[in-house]
């Protein structure tokens, strides 16, 4: 049975209550700002989808602002990287029709850069960062290095569901004569 809105909510905040305990306790340890940040993008992203854009655009800044002050105080924090590269590809992809305005950059290509480098050298969320990757070329039209991904990652996995979609997803790009 699907959860429901308060449900889910529950959840975030829950979460929201456990991550400050523990920062309280361990305030300068990256990897717990790292899954805040998580929850915080996560949460971004269910008020996108549930359309709240306002919420969702202040979250998603806030969860990147963490993440910019996790690779700051340790530029090795891939995870990291790939998502501040996945904000700034997906917020101008989405906000695609600002960026001739000044308010907004088009920072699709350097979300892509830092998307590629985090994925390359993410370790402990490598499927995410390669995923992520995945859908941002898929989007940028550059359907032969999602191709690419996506052949990377059924070659390691086979048997995975999950990276047989994106394979094939990625196949429906190609005009297969």
């Amino acid at each position: 049975e699907p959860l429901d809105d308060e449900q889910i909510i529950s959840f975030f905040e829950n979460a929201e209550k456990i991550s400050k305990k523990n920062l309280e306790k361990n305030p300068d340890d990256l990897w717990i700002k790292y899954f805040e940040a998580l929850r915080i993008g996560y949460y971004s992203y269910y008020l996108g989808v549930k359309k709240s854009y306002i919420k969702a655009f202040e979250k998603a800044i806030k969860a990147k602002n963490l993440f910019q002050e996790i690779y700051k105080n340790n530029p090795n924090f891939y995870e990291a990287l790939f998502a501040i590269g996945s904000y700034k590809y997906w917020k101008s992809s989405k906000l695609s029709f600002l960026t001739w305005t000044p308010l907004l950059d088009d920072e699709k290509e350097e979300g892509l850069r830092m998307l590629e480098e985090g994925a390359l050298k993410s370790n402990y969320n490598f499927y995410l960062a390669a995923y992520s990757l995945f859908w941002a070329y898929l989007d940028s039209k550059k359907f032969k290095k999602a191709d690419e991904i996506s052949e990377r990652l059924i070659s390691r996995w086979k048997e995975s569901r999950f990276f047989m979609e994106i394979r094939a997803r990625a196949l429906e790009e190609f005009d297969l004569e």
